[in-house]
């Protein structure tokens, strides 16, 4: 095992925690489009934090489960989500 207990503990209650707020932004959402009670900008910040509390889920669930294997699937895990972050929060830019 290479990460030790602590850190797994650490990574379990962070990983816990973003996933109950990216339940609570869900059912916010759901709520939001069956009756429409908030303005269009709040509906817009809800969905850009369900969307990084998704990716925090995600990500502290996979560094646990690839640091618990190997660094290297570690690395190339937390390459790959820092790519899909940066792409969600420059969605906006064109390439072309």
């Amino acid at each position: 095992m290479i990460i030790g207990r602590l850190l797994n503990k650490i990574i379990n209650i962070f990983t816990g925690l973003f996933a109950i707020a990216t339940l609570v932004l869900m059912l916010v959402w759901y709520i939001n489009h069956s009756l429409p009670i908030l303005p269009y900008d709040a509906v817009v910040t809800v969905e850009r934090f369900r969307n990084y509390c998704t990716l925090a889920t995600v990500f502290c669930g996979g560094i646990e489960f690839t640091l618990k294997r190997n660094v290297i699937a570690a690395i190339i895990f937390a390459l790959i989500v820092a790519a899909v972050a940066i792409f969600m929060v420059y969605s906006d830019v064109s390439v072309i």
